[in-house]
């Protein structure tokens, strides 16, 4: 990899320049941006960004609504639920994540559709028809009611 005009980047120029573009895209003032920068990268400087963290960052722009790329072939594949974003009185992204994952990995529920698994499970326990409508007191009880069948299972097999 060729070093930006200075020298000292760990990035390509095209991905530097289009950080750049980015930042006036999106209004950023020269402080919010390495506030931004800081913030997801741990530097200040796009300049010492390690060509790792390239997806991170372009994620975080594309969450501010910045349409573009700064890689070519990277894939902007958001993490589930994450639209969401954080509701007072429901369960963050990352807890619907859990759940949906410890769900998913009952024993004996892999030869089946997980998924339409999954929404049953939540209409019958809660009489809802997604996870996303779960609050924090329904995340709670079917956080251990999967982890029980879990265990049931488990124990069953044996």
């Amino acid at each position: 990899m060729l070093p930006d005009h200075k020298g000292t980047s760990r990035l390509p120029r095209a991905v530097l320049a289009k950080i750049h573009i980015a930042k006036k895209e999106l209004a950023l003032s020269d402080e919010d941006y390495r506030d931004l920068l800081e913030r997801v990268t741990g530097h200040r400087s796009a300049a010492e960004i390690d060509p790792d963290q390239v997806a991170i960052l372009q994620r975080e722009l594309r969450r501010l609504g910045w349409p573009g790329y700064l890689k070519p072939y990277t894939p902007d594949v958001p993490l589930k639920y994450e639209e969401l974003g954080d509701r007072p009185g429901f369960p963050t992204p990352s807890q619907l994540r859990k759940l949906n994952v410890l769900f998913n990995t009952i024993p004996g529920y892999s030869t089946i559709n997980p998924e339409k698994a999954f929404r049953a499970f939540l209409k019958k326990r809660f009489r809802i028809e997604d996870v996303r409508f779960l609050d924090e007191m329904q995340y709670e009880s079917a956080l251990n009611a999967v982890r029980q069948i879990r265990l049931r299972m488990r124990l069953g097999n044996d």
